[in-house]
């Protein structure tokens, strides 16, 4: 674990607080950091799904009757 030292703004760090339920300082950035890594996981996930193209996709095509 690192230890760092860093300045944040007290109002936006209050509201991230009760936004999130968060009890400390410290588990308000820890939630923030997976918020973002997680994100932005999806983000190149989502595009490496898109660029592979229809045709690449290893899963079972389902057609659906839409005249019901």
């Amino acid at each position: 674990m690192a230890i760092t030292s860093i300045d944040l703004d007290k109002d936006q760090l209050e509201l991230a607080r009760q936004l999130t339920g968060a009890t400390s300082n410290r588990e308000v950035v820890e939630y923030a950091l997976e918020l973002l890594i997680a994100q932005k996981r999806q983000v190149q996930t989502v595009e490496r799904i898109i660029a592979r193209g229809p045709g690449d996709v290893d899963a079972p095509v389902i057609h659906y009757d839409l005249e019901r």
